[in-house]
Formats: structure tokens, sequence, C-alpha cells
């Protein structure tokens, strides 16, 4: 997780861990689902078709990628630019921040996958307003 120009930004890495290479394909959807497991926010974004390696892993510390990965990054305003873009002048979430509990990620035709545990280094995500953005992209050695 980490600010950039008035966002926040949580990137996620996808590795194919089987022994056939493979390739995601397009689009790319990602739902932000609450504890009582509704979808509260979506973003889908279409994109060239992404090979990844097989048997990848992920790297450890700042070392490179072994192999083709992909990357999905999730973008959402700040809690003071979503009060702005909601018409509050405060700076504050006129709105509760919406902490979602999981994300579920789909590419193309593929079934979903899910991550269950969504955390920033200093506590849990909090999301203000109703609007999130997607970018993917491959991410190679």
């Amino acid at each position: 997780m980490q600010g950039a120009v008035g966002n926040w930004a949580g990137a996620f890495w996808v590795a194919d861990s089987s022994s056939d290479a493979c390739a995601l394909q397009s689009p790319a959807r990602v739902d932000l689902i609450d504890a009582s497991g509704q979808v509260r926010l979506s973003a889908t974004t279409p994109f060239i078709a992404i090979p990844l390696s097989a048997g990848a892993r992920f790297p450890a510390a700042d070392a490179p990628p072994a192999g083709h990965l992909a990357f999905v990054t999730l973008f959402w305003p700040t809690d003071p630019n979503a009060a702005l873009a909601m018409g509050a002048t405060s700076g504050a979430c006129p709105i509760p921040d919406f902490v979602p509990r999981s994300a579920r990620f789909a590419f193309g035709d593929s079934g979903p996958i899910t991550v269950t545990t969504l955390r920033a280094d200093d506590g849990e995500i909090a999301i203000c307003g109703n609007h999130i953005s997607l970018d993917i992209g491959p991410l190679s050695p």
C-alpha cells in the first residue's frame, strides 16, 4: 500500500504455480467484498494478454521476479479527495469508510481467485466513496 497523488494504491502479484505456462486473459475484474459477503465496489479493465511462466514464484524482498508474473494495482481516492468529490468541505469522509474483507479477482472467463487478507502495514484498508480503478500489466525479470 502506498499513496500517490491523492490516491491510495494497493498492488497484487499474480504467478502461475502450475507446471504449464499460461496467459492472463482480458478483461480483469476485481470485486471488493464486505464482511457480510456482499460486493461493495468493483472495477473492470481490458488489457493485452499477459504470458505467465510455469512454476513461477514471488520474489523475496527487493529481488527481481524469476520468470514472468503479472501485477494488478487497485487505486482509490484518499479520504480528503473522495470527500471533496462528494461535496464535503471538511476533508473528512462524509460517509463511513468501507473496509473490504476480501477481494475477488477474475481474468477473462477463468474462475475467480479470492484474496482474504487485505491489510496495509499500519492496519486495515479503508475506502471513502464509491470508486476504485484498476491497472494490470506484466512483471518480468
